[in-house]
This record gives C-alpha cells, structure tokens and sequence, in this order.
C-alpha cells in the first residue's frame, strides 16, 4: 500500500491522543535483526524524551499479532504510522535506512528529528 493511502483504525492500540510509528518485528526475521541499531539509533536521536512516539510490536506476541492482523502487515519489517485516532497515515515496508526512518518519525510526531 502506498504512504498515506490507508485509513484503518487503531484496532485496539491505545494511541493515548498521540501519533505513533509502530515497527512490526518478529524475533526470527534476520531483516528485523539488521534494521534493530538503526531503529536504536533513530531512537536515541529523535526521542530524547521517551514520548512513546515509537512502538515496537513483536508479531511472536498475541497482541501484536492481532495489531498485525489489524494493519494488514504481510512482510518484516514494517512500519505503519498512525494519527491520534489510529488510523494509518504511512507505511513502509523492508530494511529503511536512518534518513527515511527519521523522516517517517518527524512526519508522524508533527515535527522534525534532529539530521542525523
């Protein structure tokens, strides 16, 4: 699907009134493990306070695989971003480098991460 194409709700995630980026990973998907220090690192650089922006969901999990259900998540990695009432408003799918990921975070939050 298309960035910002989709409009699904937020299928029992609580948003909190609040954007989200939610990154669907599994603990066997090897291009999960490859894209982890670059999610840490975007991490580190755009949320210095831990504002919840980001949410990692592991699809191992009951919960997040119901949310993958939900968002129709069909590959890993996969990033949905979602707007205060859940529904989706990004998507993007496989291995992304920090660049894309910061600017993925900075247009879900409403405001840009630092240049990394």
């Amino acid at each position: 699907m298309p960035s910002g194409s989709g409009r699904r709700g937020g299928g029992g995630l609580s948003t909190g009134g609040q954007p989200r980026l939610l990154e669907f990973t599994s603990g066997s998907c090897a291009a999960c493990a490859r894209m982890a220090p670059i999610v840490n690192q975007v991490e580190r650089r755009c949320l210095a306070e831990a504002d919840g922006s980001l949410v990692h969901v592991n699809i191992d999990e009951p919960e997040g695989e119901a949310l993958a259900e939900h968002y129709e998540v069909r590959a890993l990695p996969t990033f949905v971003g979602i707007d205060a009432q859940g529904a989706e408003v990004l998507r993007m799918v496989g291995v992304q480098t920090r660049e894309k990921l910061a600017s993925a975070l900075g247009e879900v939050r409403g405001r840009a991460c630092p240049p990394i």
